[in-house]
């Protein structure tokens, strides 16, 4: 074989190699997407993560509804996300069954996560006559997921308009295991209005407060 040719050929593999090498790790880098927000677990989860980690373990299986849960905000399975346990944020992988813990994380790069779907820095008030729009803006910001959101864009009408929607016995479910009670008053946004919303029996009463004072939206 010409040696000058050979040496050509050496080469061209080496930058194959090389050129491979480099697509495997972007591609790893975009299935492994550093998401811009991070999870809150409710009490039932954090109790079962809690019990895991004590065992030594690494992952903790979920039940059909709180797979069900994830996958409404658009954690699907074999996603990455951020949760606070322990006192640590985390980072963790959904899997078939439930959760995968997967390391540690100290950087500041990730220090200002939106949370979802509860900012926890607001508390629940309780209302018991009526609504109080004032008090409700001032406290608990939830994000519904991109089904809610749709129903809530397409009811509202004008600022200072009220309405109220149905839920499902899932949405039912997601705020009573969040501890929002029938009754309780929080905020929410939806394409850049900011709502105030009360749990009524079957559904949520909510009113429009005005544009442009956006809390926080989920991914699409």
């Amino acid at each position: 074989m010409n040696h000058r040719y050979f040496n050509f050929l050496v080469a061209g593999v080496a930058a194959a190699i090389l050129f491979a090498s480099s697509a495997a790790s972007a591609k790893s880098r975009q299935n492994d997407p550093q998401l811009p927000y991070q999870w809150t677990f409710d009490h039932k989860i954090d109790a079962k993560i809690n019990k895991t980690l004590d065992r030594g373990g690494l992952a903790v299986g979920l039940s059909r509804f709180e797979q069900k849960m994830l996958g409404k905000y658009g954690i699907g399975i074999g996603q990455p996300f951020f949760a606070q346990v322990r006192s640590e944020r985390r980072k963790i992988i959904r899997t078939a069954t439930g959760l995968r813990f997967v390391k540690l994380l100290k950087t500041p790069g990730v220090g200002n996560l939106q949370q979802f779907p509860l900012q926890t820095q607001y508390r629940v008030s309780r209302v018991s006559v009526g609504l109080n729009w004032d008090f409700a803006y001032g406290t608990l910001a939830w994000v519904f997921d991109n089904v809610i959101q749709m129903k809530i864009r397409s009811n509202a009408l004008v600022d200072g308009v009220s309405y109220e929607i149905g839920l499902s016995l899932h949405h039912q479910k997601l705020l009573q295991r969040y501890g929002i009670q029938v009754g309780d008053s929080f905020r929410t946004s939806v394409a850049g209005d900011t709502f105030a919303v009360q749990r009524i029996g079957l559904g949520l009463k909510i009113q429009v407060l005005g544009k442009n004072r956006s809390i926080v939206q989920i991914p699409s």
